[in-house]
């Protein structure tokens, strides 16, 4: 990780994202994390309709686990689709707390409208794993390193409680939605039922397309006894 960490910041110095400006110990500028986009649809996890709440819609409710579903920023957008791919793929760990700072901004607007509140509800946020392998290969999981600020902020119980117990081909590598659904199935697996069951998940990723790990970790968790599982994700792909 010290070898990524100083190769990384050797072959890419402290530029903005988004403007390119030097920065001292930064990837994003003030200006620039204030302009990154903040959505305020919510869509059906299955069929992208818009709907209230980011519930699963009636018709694809038979075929999905998660509850509901919230998309923070737009993948579509030059500077979070790059901040997200650096923090993965050019190993910058510190970008999680960007991230995970939009995130909380998005969660404050949801509140406001009353679409999403942790009062009175026994929640835990939970990242979706990786692999062993994947995740000394990359010397963090960022779906972790968000969660975690994210249960930091709000004071909520925070527990990696799923494992990925199979190291299958990236999801980014394949294009056919099916393969995908088939490429999760019996991925993953709950570390320790009790700490599930009877409370509310908050399933924490960076990036999704389908769904299909989200429903696949979703599940998993009601399986053993989760009440409810509410997806965040930063954006959607």
């Amino acid at each position: 990780m010290k070898m990524f960490k100083f190769l990384a910041e050797l072959i890419f110095p402290h530029r903005c994202l988004g403007c390119s400006e030097y920065l001292e110990a930064a990837y994003l500028c003030g200006p620039c994390l204030k302009k990154l986009p903040v959505r305020s649809r919510l869509e059906c996890i299955g069929c992208r309709r818009t709907v209230p709440g980011g519930i699963t819609c009636p018709d694809c409710r038979p075929h999905y686990s998660l509850n509901r579903v919230f998309i923070v920023s737009e993948y579509h957008d030059p500077v979070v689709s790059g901040a997200i791919k650096a923090l993965k793929y050019r190993f910058l760990p510190e970008l999680a707390k960007p991230l995970a700072g939009l995130a909380v901004n998005y969660i404050q607007d949801q509140s406001a409208l009353h679409r999403i509140s942790f009062a009175g509800e026994n929640f835990a946020v939970v990242p979706v794993p990786l692999h062993g392998r994947r995740e000394n290969w990359r010397g963090f999981n960022q779906a972790a390193l968000i969660a975690r600020k994210l249960a930091e902020h709000y004071r909520l119980d925070y527990g990696e409680h799923l494992k990925r117990q199979n190291h299958s081909i990236p999801q980014a590598q394949i294009d056919d939605s099916h393969m995908r659904f088939e490429n999760v199935k019996n991925a993953f697996a709950c570390v320790d039922p009790s700490l599930v069951r009877g409370r509310s998940i908050l399933l924490v990723d960076d990036v999704c397309t389908t769904g299909a790990t989200l429903n696949e970790c979703a599940m998993i968790l009601k399986k053993n006894g989760a009440a409810s599982v509410t997806a965040l994700v930063i954006a959607r792909g």
